[in-house]
């Protein structure tokens, strides 16, 4: 009996051993497995439908792989969003595969969930992409526009806890409802804008940061209007009236106007100071050779509260025919992405 407990004595002495060297090694298992990346590059094609109220969205994100392995990716939106297809393109292949929807899990596959209001995309590369590798995750997509005649759009999220070198944003209109260039806002990063025909196209400037949100923000439509200047809220100069045409106005003689000075004068000295006044502003309103400003409105055009303050101001069209939609401040960051 004194040897048989020493065998189970020895044997738990070893396995508690064994036990405490994989946990003091499992950090170092778990970093080894973490994985490190960029985004290359981070693009989106951002068709507006028709009918007005839907997005057709092409999103393509390369990426690549700096230290440790990917076996999956995800991305959420924080709005419903309709996922249609996603497909990969592995490092040293130029076939694209694409992925078949399903809760399995297995390579090759991807998921979609929606959580309240979010939608949760998560999909499976074909083959675990390791350090030095690269990969191409294309993501098709519709989302409904909420804002009549606004494109308000998030490209790269809040949460993307790694940098993106450059991302490049096409947006295409159907015929006649391309806005004037000037519209066209980066409501969240820095961009440029080139515009050919009914499509406009926006790089961003210089790599973004982790985490560095791109944003957009383009009202659209037919008739939607100009661009204001480049002012903040200030409210545009009132138009001056014209001068009247040459015999239109009063024609007044020299010898008139002597005589007109000299009762002036004698008004002052009879004590008529306060007629005066309340004559003096009748005979400048008739129209002796001057001109005055004036508000078509009568006052001054309110503005409305719901623009952002930064970038360029909106203003309606010249015919008036329709207002430009609210474009309010996001609450949201749009949404993640990333590897795992």
């Amino acid at each position: 009996m004194p040897r048989h407990n020493a065998g189970n004595n020895n044997k738990r002495t070893l396995f508690g051993i064994i036990l405490i060297l994989s946990l003091l090694a499992l950090p170092a298992i778990v970093q080894a497995q973490a994985v490190r990346f960029e985004w290359t590059r981070w693009d989106a094609i951002l068709d507006v439908q028709p009918e007005g109220d839907t997005l057709a969205i092409s999103e393509t994100q390369e990426f690549a792989i700096r230290e440790g392995t990917a076996r999956f990716g995800s991305r959420t939106w924080t709005q419903p969003v309709d996922v249609r297809d996603v497909s990969v393109v592995m490092g040293g292949s130029s076939a694209p595969v694409q992925l078949a929807r399903s809760g399995s899990g297995e390579p090759g596959t991807y998921t979609v969930a929606q959580s309240g209001s979010d939608t949760e995309l998560t999909y499976y590369l074909p083959r675990t992409a390791s350090s030095g590798d690269t990969f191409v995750a294309q993501i098709n997509y519709t989302a409904p526009i909420p804002v009549e005649g606004l494109v308000d759009w998030i490209v790269i999220p809040s949460e993307h806890g790694a940098p993106v070198e450059s991302s490049t944003v096409t947006i295409n209109f159907p015929p006649g409802e391309a806005p004037d260039r000037s519209l066209v806002r980066v409501a969240a990063g820095a961009g440029t804008v080139v515009q050919n025909g009914n499509s406009f196209t926006v790089r961003s400037q210089g790599p973004l940061a982790a985490d560095e949100i791109l944003a957009i923000q383009i009202p659209f439509g037919a008739d939607v209007g100009a661009a204001g200047e480049p002012a903040g809220n200030a409210e545009p100069a009132a138009p001056v009236a014209p001068a009247a045409p040459a015999g239109d106005g009063i024609s007044i003689s020299s010898t008139t106007l002597l005589a007109l000075l000299c009762g002036v004068g004698l008004l002052v000295l009879l004590g008529g100071g306060g007629l005066l006044r309340n004559l003096l502003p009748a005979l400048l309103g008739s129209g002796l050779g001057t001109t005055r400003r004036y508000n078509p409105l009568g006052r001054s055009a309110p503005r409305s509260s719901g623009l952002p303050s930064f970038g360029r101001g909106f203003r309606r069209s010249s015919n008036q025919s329709r207002n430009l939609p609210q474009v309010g401040r996001r609450k949201d960051g749009g949404g993640s992405a990333g590897l795992g």
